[in-house]
């Protein structure tokens, strides 16, 4: 076998490494950003499910762009111009996956969210309501679904509230009745329609 040909079978098999990394990927990208990101002071932290989504499909299509570097082509010109767009645009949004987070610290709720890099302070004096939003399943159970941060502006920040964020509800309650603002629970059925409100203590 030729060093080119074996180059290539390497770089091929790189990609297909890469391509199978995506399945599990989102298993450890918490903890990474945990790890990273979060300063000492900080807790609660957690990332949306959409950035768990991006990451593995971002992976996978970085594996695949690999893949299209090992192959054997008669232009090189031609591979190069196929797998290093597909290359760099996965590479972006994985960046953008990454830099999704949030997490509590002692001055509010930090949030990046996934389509900006900048990191943003919600103060606690400043959110003047929560509203949690129930959505309930096929057999009526109600399940936590979204979180709205209404702040003085009039401003609306939506939050997927998922297991982290629904753990950190009475921590965040407490803090903001503390500050002068007010927490709710929105029930809605499984259609999507309006049920009830309730104070949320």
């Amino acid at each position: 076998m030729h060093n080119g040909d074996k180059k290539l079978m390497y770089t091929a098999s790189i990609g297909i490494i890469v391509f199978i990394i995506c399945f599990t990927a989102a298993l450890f990208l918490v903890p990474l950003k945990e790890i990273f990101i979060k300063p000492d002071y900080g807790y609660f932290f957690g990332s949306s499910g959409k950035s768990f989504i991006v990451a593995s499909i971002c992976i996978a299509v970085l594996g695949v762009s690999i893949m299209i570097m090992g192959w054997e082509m008669k232009s090189k010109l031609l591979k190069f111009v196929i797998s290093f767009p597909i290359c760099i645009a996965s590479l972006i949004g994985l960046y953008y996956s990454i830099d999704d987070y949030y997490y509590i610290d002692p001055n509010g709720i930090v949030i990046d969210t996934l389509e900006t890099t900048e990191e943003r302070l919600l103060k606690w004096e400043d959110i003047t309501e929560l509203v949690h939003i129930y959505r309930k399943d096929q057999t009526g159970a109600p399940l936590p679904s979204e979180l709205i941060i209404k702040l003085k502006d009039g401003e609306e920040i939506l939050m997927e509230l998922g297991p982290r964020q629904y753990s950190m509800r009475t921590s965040i309650n407490s803090t903001v009745r503390k500050f002068g603002g007010e927490s709710f629970v929105d029930f809605y059925d499984s259609e999507g329609n309006f049920i009830e409100r309730k104070e949320y203590f």
